[in-house]
């Protein structure tokens, strides 16, 4: 190889590391600057999710002793909720992904709906601080759900709820499919991709330690991006914020990127 073709070479590697590099830097992780931080940091923001005691951040989800563990759940903080299931259905909808082969939600997406359902309080944890003790929203340890008490009316952040029934638990009616077998359904359905390319993309599929084919809130959502740069989380506010990841997206869904990256439209 002479010089002249190895400078090129390592010009070619130098361009496409910064292009990985910048791609990377597009996507910032700081759970803190978003509205998953519950702590006391955004009450003293005037933000309505924040605790008005608590002023850990990770402890509304993990606890590093004596955790609700088991099918990858990260040194859980939070009990499992126990609604009764009613699934997305539909004529057009793959055999693999309907309610009857879905069964009941998968441990990875119970983790979600641990808060999203609505059935369990925000407040509630499995161990509390050993500092601050029941965990309070405006100095009250009551207990605190997530839609209407803390983010209003619209249901779109509590998954239990729906449309004219915003305190609603467990309808996932008008929610995309989850806990199926992506695999299973992409075999049955040229209108998707196959697996492969989707996890290439960013996606994750679950159980990461096992045969990873199913399809969770987290293949899509990552609880700890930062997406809003606006300043309306005041102090907590991370410039670098993109809110092409809004809301807690695993790659951008400009132009339906993300949707696409699975659907075959």
């Amino acid at each position: 190889m002479n010089r002249k073709t190895l400078r090129g070479l390592v010009g070619v590697i130098l361009f496409v590391a910064v292009g990985v590099t910048n791609a990377s830097a597009a996507k910032v992780i700081d759970v803190s600057a978003s509205v998953h931080n519950f702590s006391l940091a955004a009450y003293n923001e005037g933000l309505p999710w924040g605790s008005s005691n608590e002023t850990e951040v990770c402890i509304f989800c993990h606890t590093p002793h004596n955790a609700n563990v088991g099918n990858e759940r990260p040194l859980w903080n939070r009990t499992d909720p126990t609604s009764a299931w009613i699934f997305y259905n539909s004529t057009t909808l793959t055999p693999a992904a309907r309610p009857g082969a879905v069964g009941t939600v998968k441990p990875a997406s119970l983790m979600c709906l641990s808060c999203h359902d609505g059935s369990i309080g925000v407040n509630r944890v499995i161990n509390e601080s050993n500092i601050t003790g029941p965990i309070k929203f405006v100095n009250d340890p009551a207990e605190v759900f997530i839609g209407p008490d803390i983010f209003g009316v619209n249901p779109d952040k509590r998954i239990g709820g729906v449309v004219g029934d915003p305190w609603g638990t467990g309808n996932l009616n008008d929610d995309h499919p989850i806990s199926f077998s992506y695999s299973a359904a992409q075999g049955a359905d040229l209108d998707l991709h196959p697996i492969g390319d989707a996890q290439l993309a960013g996606l994750v599929f679950y159980p990461r330690n096992g045969t990873a084919d199913h399809v969770e809130c987290g293949t899509c959502h990552d609880p700890h991006v930062a997406y809003d740069n606006s300043g309306a989380l005041g102090a907590l506010t991370n410039a670098s914020a993109n809110p092409n990841y809004a809301p807690f997206l695993r790659i951008s869904n400009t132009g339906s990127t993300m949707c696409l990256t699975c659907h075959n439209k």
